[in-house]
């Protein structure tokens, strides 16, 4: 899943939250457990995202997002990446194992 995010001052707020396209199959488990997490926090759910959404393209999904989780197998990293484009100032976090950065 990829994410997008405000920033106010040093805190991080988590306004909404991106998913590829293959993310759709997990977007009930998401719901359910950010509405577990909601319901465990009680008032204090300021640094929860506000929605949940299914992008139709990878592309999409990067122009919504400042923070993006690319969640991947190493080998498809670089062709999904070429296939991308990004701006400057988001942040890449790679969950790919035995990778190096070029």
């Amino acid at each position: 899943g990829l994410l997008t995010e405000k920033r106010k001052s040093n805190t991080l707020e988590i306004v909404e939250v991106f998913l590829s396209p293959r993310g759709k199959g997990k977007l009930e488990d998401l719901r359910n457990a950010y509405e577990s997490l909601k319901n465990n926090v009680g008032t204090s759910t300021k640094n929860l995202p506000v929605s949940l959404n299914v992008c139709s393209l990878n592309q999409e999904v990067v122009d919504n997002s400042d923070w993006l989780f690319i969640g991947i197998h190493h080998k498809d990293l670089r062709t999904a990446l070429k296939a991308l484009t990004f701006r400057k100032d988001q942040i890449l976090i790679s969950m790919a194992s035995a990778v190096t950065r070029e």
